[in-house]
């Protein structure tokens, strides 16, 4: 048995490097082998699970879930392989923010996040490495960000603008969207340490602020079940988090989408998002390198749909269950384009996926790397070998039309040529330039989802 008394962190460098001494039960010390912190999204339940199964897989024993005084903060403990010790794995939800400090101070391993770093916390965090790179950023699971009301509510529906006047209290009455409900609305949010309301700030409000008579919460189960609960509510929070609530399909620059598995997977719905890990580019605790591979695994990704929010394993979809791009302004020149998309992808399937690029660049981001792995182990397993990949790009509306149809083909050519070198077969990659966006080009976060390659299968 390890002594308890041995000095901080010596008694885990028994067990592993770079973990340190947690507080343990009486008769039950334990030290604690690996630490994360940051969003209640990702850490309430799906890092829990992930490291269950993930430690079951290092050969650890007696694996259980120990939950503390704080209900934001427990710890996952076994026994390791050969040991008689008690060691726990630290997971401490209070916020994406947290994650940010927990890794500037030493405090963490591995920092989980529901938004991306932005360029600030990336500058903070540079001794550690490049925060943006594949080394530092990992994409765990695809969340779409619910606006949700009570069941009864008779609204189905809004655009962002509508979202972002409702939450910023200048839509104060449910008459001014239906006939069919009246009084004033009832505004529940998450609260300013959450990666979810960072992320609602950047997607929905813009520059403008939450109205002040909003009640906010912590804990997004907690939000949505007081939203179930009150007729003249309307919240938001992560999609396993929908709960008992009824949730509004949302427009921006296109056709009204809900939060569903395939909206968010293809990140097409205005409101997807990506969850993350971070680390540093080269980890002193060789646990947080093996758990963040495990957790890209296809095993992992089973286990991040079983909680509920959207794995990314690669999958095909008939062309009958994809939602066509809608131009928000039809002309004659975006029908043609239109029916120039539709006989590109007639009798194929759509892989439930987009390959999305960096800012002025035929770079793909650190999603599109990890997603071309997927893709090339679905169209090698037995059911789609001899599949024809065909491949349609699109861009934003930055450039003039000639300038956006260039861009758009070369990152389709761009993605044909990672596929090739792969060994998968590309039948062809068009581009159709800006015609069809999925969200405003207004904002940078709608032409980061505009910039991208739609992936399809036939034969």
């Amino acid at each position: 048995m390890l002594c308890p008394l041995l000095p901080l962190g010596a008694a885990a460098a028994l067990l592993f490097p770079g973990s340190a001494r947690a507080q343990a039960p009486a008769n039950q010390p334990s030290v604690t082998v690996l630490r994360l912190h940051g969003s209640n999204t990702v850490g309430a339940e799906l890092v829990g699970n992930l490291l269950q199964e993930f430690l079951a897989q290092e050969g650890w024993r007696a694996i259980r879930r120990v939950p503390t005084e704080d209900p934001d903060v427990y710890s996952v403990q076994g026994q390791p392989p050969g040991r008689d010790a008690v060691a726990a794995v630290e997971v401490a939800a209070r916020g994406t923010n947290t994650g940010w400090s927990g890794l500037e101070r030493n405090l963490c391993d591995i920092a989980m996040a529901s938004r991306r770093v932005n360029e600030a916390e990336a500058q903070r965090l540079i001794d550690l490495g490049d925060m943006q790179s594949p080394a530092c950023e990992h994409v765990v699971a695809l969340d779409g960000l619910a606006i949700f009301v009570n069941p009864a509510n008779p609204v189905t529906s809004l655009t962002r603008s509508q979202a972002r006047d409702l939450f910023t209290g200048k839509i104060k009455d449910w008459s001014e969207l239906t006939t069919e409900l009246s009084g004033p609305i009832n505004i529940y949010a998450r609260d300013d340490k959450s990666g979810t309301y960072d992320s609602f700030k950047a997607m929905v409000l813009g520059t403008e602020k939450l109205a002040g008579y909003a009640r906010r919460f912590e804990d997004s189960r907690a939000l949505s079940d007081a939203v179930a609960a009150d007729r003249q509510a309307i919240g938001f929070a992560g999609l396993p988090f929908v709960r008992s609530t009824k949730a509004l399909a949302v427009a921006d620059g296109g056709a009204a989408l809900l939060p569903t598995a395939f909206t968010v997977r293809t990140e097409d719905y205005p409101l997807s998002r990506r969850l993350f890990l971070y680390t540093a580019a080269a980890p002193a605790n060789v646990l947080a390198v093996k758990f963040v591979r495990f957790a890209k695994s296809d095993a992992a990704q089973r286990i991040v749909a079983a909680t509920g929010f959207v794995d990314q394993v690669a999958q095909a979809v008939a062309a009958s269950q994809v939602v066509a791009p809608i131009a928000p302004k039809p002309s004659a020149e975006a029908q043609a384009v239109r029916t120039e998309y539709e006989r590109l992808v007639a009798g194929a399937e759509r892989i439930a996926m987009n390959i999305r690029f960096r800012s002025g660049a035929l770079e793909v981001d650190n999603k599109a790397n990890a997603d071309l792995e997927r893709l090339t182990r679905l169209v090698g397993t037995p059911g789609m070998r001899g599949r024809r990949v065909i491949l349609v790009g699109f861009s934003d509306n930055r450039g003039g039309p000639e300038v956006n149809q260039r861009v758009s083909e070369e990152r389709a050519r761009a993605v044909a040529r990672q596929l090739e070198q792969r060994g998968l077969k590309v039948e062809l990659a068009r581009g159709l330039g800006a015609e069809f966006p999925v969200a405003s080009n207004d904002t940078a976060d709608g032409r980061e989802k505009n910039r991208r390659v739609e992936i399809w299968v036939r034969g």
